[in-house]
C-alpha cells in the first residue's frame, strides 16, 4: 500500500523521524516502531495504521492524504491529526513543513512561547540540576516515600482543623499550594535538563477553565523508559519531600500553625493522589505510558472500551481485557470522580444525608454509563466503507 499525496493547501506535512523504522511482530501482527538501536515502541493497531501509512509513503504526507487511505470508521482528519500529534510527541514522526505563521518573531528576538504567561526555562532548569538527584533513582524514591509516609501520619494524627478555617490561615494554605504547584512543574524541567533533554516552556495556562502551571516536557520522549518515568514523576517526588517541612509544623504543636499545616498536608496529599491516577492525562498516565512503551495508550484503551460496549470482537486487534478495563476507567473517571467528591463533601456537611448523597452520585454514574453505552452501540452500527489503497509496484 502506498499513499499518494494530494498536496492540500495550508496543512502541515509529516514524515518519519530520523532512525525510525516501522515493522510488525511476526504472528500477532502487532505494530512496532524502533527508534535508534535501543528503544522499541509497541503501538496500538489503530495508531499503527497511521505510522505505517507515513512510513510507506514515498514523500511527506498531510492529514488529508492519510484520511483518503485509512478506514473510514473513526479516521476523519481530526482523529488523524490527534494520532500524528501523539507520534510527534513520541519522537516517531516529525513535521517536515508547516503553514507559514501569521506573525513571525522579529529578527534577532526570542522565539515565541505558547501564551503570554510562558517563559523559556533553560537557565533556571540548568541552575537546578544539582537538585535533580532528589527526584531520580533510588535516592529520590526513598526520600519521596519517607515524605509521603510522614505526611500521611501527620494528617491522621494531627490536631483538629478548626483554627485553620479562618481567613488568614486559609490564604496561607492557598498561597503555599500555588507555590508548591510551581515547584512541581519546575521539577519536571530540572530533571529533564539533567537527563540531557530540553524543556520547551514553563508557565501558566488554563485547564478545563482553571488556571494551572505547566511545563512542556515533550522532549522527554527521546529518553529511555526509565528517564521518561523519572521526568514524569519528578514533580510528585519534590512535592512529597517539601511536605516534610509541613510535617514538622504539625508536630510542633503550635495552636494555629499546626492545624494550618495539617490542612495543607491534606490538600497536598489529595493533589499527589490525583496526579498519580492514570485515568487522567497527568503524571501517573505519562509514567504508565512510558513504562509500557505505548505512546497511544489512552487512545487505544478508549477505542477498545467503545468497541467492547458496542459488542465488537477485540480478538482481531490483540487488545486484552486489561486495555478494555483501562479504557473504561479513563472514560468514566472524569465524571465519576467529581461525583464522588461531591457526594463525600455533601456527606461531611450533612451527616444525616450520607445515603442520599451517595445515591445521587451512583445514579448519575449509572446514567452516564447508559449514555456512553448507547453512543458506542450507535457508532458500532455505522457502515464501513472499503479502504482505498494503491499497491506499490515493487
Amino acid at each position: 500500500m502506498t499513499v499518494t499525496p494530494v498536496r492540500p493547501v495550508d496543512q502541515p506535512r509529516y514524515g518519519l523521524a530520523p532512525e525510525v523504522q516501522f515493522a510488525r511482530q511476526q504472528g500477532s501482527g502487532q505494530p512496532l516502531a524502533r527508534l535508534g538501536q535501543r528503544r522499541v515502541f509497541q503501538l496500538g493497531f489503530d495508531i499503527g495504521l497511521v505510522l505505517e501509512a507515513v512510513a510507506i509513503s514515498p514523500e511527506s504526507v498531510s492529514p488529508t492524504d492519510l484520511a483518503a487511505h485509512l478506514p473510514s470508521r473513526g479516521w476523519d482528519e481530526a482523529a488523524i491529526e490527534a494520532a500524528l500529534k501523539a507520534l510527534v510527541a513520541a519522537g516517531l514522526v516529525r513535521p517536515v513543513s508547516v503553514p507559514a505563521p501569521v506573525a513571525a518573531p522579529p529578527a534577532g528576538g526570542r522565539s515565541r512561547t505558547p501564551g503570554p504567561l510562558a517563559l523559556r526555562p533553560d537557565k533556571i532548569c540548568r541552575a537546578g540540576r544539582p537538585w535533580a538527584g532528589l527526584a531520580r533513582g533510588w535516592l529520590g524514591l526513598v526520600l519521596s516515600l519517607i515524605g509521603l509516609a510522614a505526611q500521611t501520619l501527620a494528617w491522621l494524627t494531627g490536631p483538629g482543623l478548626g483554627p485553620a478555617l479562618s481567613l488568614g490561615p486559609l490564604l496561607i494554605v492557598v498561597a503555599a499550594l500555588v507555590g508548591v504547584s510551581a515547584v512541581h512543574e519546575l521539577a519536571h524541567g530540572v530533571v529533564l535538563t539533567a537527563a540531557g533533554g530540553h524543556p520547551r516552556a514553563i508557565g501558566l495556562t488554563l485547564v478545563h477553565g482553571w488556571p494551572a502551571f505547566y511545563c512542556d516536557i515533550a522532549d522527554a520522549t527521546r529518553l529511555d523508559r526509565r528517564g521518561q518515568i523519572e521526568v514524569a514523576l519528578a514533580g510528585l517526588a519534590w512535592q512529597c519531600q517539601i511536605g516534610l517541612a509541613a510535617v514538622l509544623l504539625v508536630w510542633s504543636g503550635h495552636p494555629v500553625a499546626a492545624p494550618t499545616a495539617r490542612l495543607w498536608i491534606g490538600l497536598n496529599l489529595a493533589t499527589i493522589l490525583f496526579n498519580l491516577l492514570p485515568c487522567f492525562d497527568l503524571d501517573g498516565y505519562l509514567a504508565l505510558r512510558a513504562g509500557l512503551g505505548r505512546p497511544d495508550l489512552r487512545r487505544a484503551a478508549l477505542a477498545a472500551w467503545r468497541a467492547w460496549l458496542g459488542g465488537r470482537d477485540q480478538a482481531r486487534s490483540g487488545d486484552g481485557p486489561g486495555l478494555v478495563l483501562f479504557g473504561a476507567l479513563a472514560a468514566i473517571a472524569p465524571t465519576a470522580l467529581p461525583l464522588a467528591v461531591l457526594a463525600t463533601a455533601t456527606a461531611a456537611i450533612w451527616p444525616n444525608r450520607t445515603a442520599l448523597a451517595w445515591a445521587i452520585a451512583g445514579g448519575g454514574a449509572m446514567l452516564l454509563g447508559l449514555l456512553g453505552w448507547r453512543q458506542a452501540r450507535a457508532q458500532s452500527e455505522r457502515p464501513v466503507r472499503p479502504v482505498r489503497t494503491a499497491r506499490s509496484s515493487d
